[in-house]
């Protein structure tokens, strides 16, 4: 139980939690730690991420890199999706799981789209 709480207390650091829960719900906040930290001690051997079983050292390495950047991310295009998403769990997977190689792509296609260049 202590191991849980102090790996969810990390997650919380890494992610600046407090800054996280001033510009969005905390409960929509709170499930993404506790979604980051239930893989981080998983002992599965993988997860299944789309269509893909993924070694879970990869997508723990992979959580180990997301920012407050990533979050707030992943929450903005939550608010923006006009998709029904069926199984949220698999969806956040997936998102958290991309953001580190994705975010920057999204931000830089805003910005070209916001500016009229193609």
């Amino acid at each position: 139980m202590i191991e849980r709480w102090s790996l969810k207390e990390r997650v919380k650091n890494q992610i600046e939690y407090d800054a996280l829960c001033t510009q969005y719900a905390a409960e929509d906040v709170d499930a993404l730690v506790e979604l980051i930290s239930e893989v981080q001690s998983s002992t599965a051997d993988a997860v299944r991420l789309g269509k893909e079983q993924v070694p879970i050292e990869i997508i723990k390495e992979r959580f180990r890199q997301l920012t407050q950047m990533h979050v707030a991310y992943i929450l903005d295009s939550l608010r923006t999706t006009t998709t029904q998403i069926n199984n949220i769990k698999a969806y956040l997977l997936t998102a958290l799981y991309n953001a580190p190689t994705t975010m920057g792509f999204f931000y830089s296609a805003q910005v070209q789209h916001d500016f009229g260049r193609k």
